[in-house]
């Protein structure tokens, strides 16, 4: 039989993350404890504390829905138009899928829960690739900073390789959700490439790319470019060495590695 402590352990995770929970420990503190085997003196204790035990289930729940919508505006914009952000949240948390007691493992939790449990993915098709876009900015602007390799040119040619901050993401989504807003929610359902990056200010940017340009920014940090084009069958090397230089004057690139 698990111990007194293990038992009050549990009780106490009952308690913050049951979507129920509040209410029936408000109506019988000491009723909630005996349910889950605990013994006299720690109900007691509960009823003993329970207004300050009610703030901190208060103050933890609401610190992590704060968090999410905070980072998540879009898609809390979504689900509010089915009246269904505070009950995706509520779930999230009765999911019990958050272990840690960190604040910045929050974001990933919760993307997580939404791919693996489908959540509401009947309901609302974009709202995955919605999260995990927003979440994406939060990733990118806070990704270490690491020193920008010497001997990078600044110029694209068909010896060298690209090369991108280690901040920077190549994502592919069924839906354009770059293009969504708290005030208009609903992407667009076009697939949709993306180069997220960010400038030398630390400001978030995603470019629309199409699937050639994602394909040699792909293959182009693995080979020259020259060789890239060939594998990947494009053949006007000099329009596509333009967009990729254009590319690295908006910083969406750091520069070219130059072959040995």
């Amino acid at each position: 039989m698990p111990s007194q402590e293990l038992l009050l352990q549990r009780t106490m995770l009952d308690f913050l993350v049951e979507s129920e929970a509040g209410a029936a420990f408000a109506a019988d503190p000491a009723a909630f404890g005996r349910q889950r085997g605990l013994e006299p003196a720690h109900g007691a204790a509960l009823l003993r504390f329970q207004d300050r035990l009610q703030i901190y289930r208060e103050a933890s729940r609401n610190g992590t829905q704060e968090l999410l919508e905070q980072f998540l505006p879009v898609t809390q914009a979504l689900l509010e138009t089915g009246e269904a952000w505070e009950p995706c949240v509520s779930a999230f948390i009765a999911s019990r899928s958050l272990t840690t007691p960190y604040f910045r493992d929050i974001l990933p939790a919760f993307i997580q829960w939404l791919s693996q449990s489908g959540w509401g993915r009947d309901a609302w098709p974009t709202l995955l690739a919605q999260a995990h876009f927003e979440f994406l900015e939060f990733l990118v602007e806070r990704w270490p900073d690491e020193p920008r390799p010497q001997g990078l040119s600044p110029h694209a040619s068909l010896e060298a390789r690209l090369l991108l901050d280690p901040a920077t993401r190549l994502v592919q989504y069924a839906h354009s959700v770059h293009l969504a807003s708290p005030d208009q929610p609903l992407a667009p359902a076009t697939p949709v490439a993306l180069l997220a990056h960010r400038d030398g200010e630390g400001v978030f940017h995603a470019l629309a790319v199409t699937e050639s340009t994602a394909a040699l920014l792909a293959k182009g940090q693995e080979v020259p470019l020259g060789e890239a084009l060939a594998a990947l069958g494009l053949a006007d090397a000099g329009a596509a060495l333009d967009l990729l230089q254009s590319l690295a004057d908006q910083e969406a690139l750091w520069g070219f590695r130059p072959s040995p």
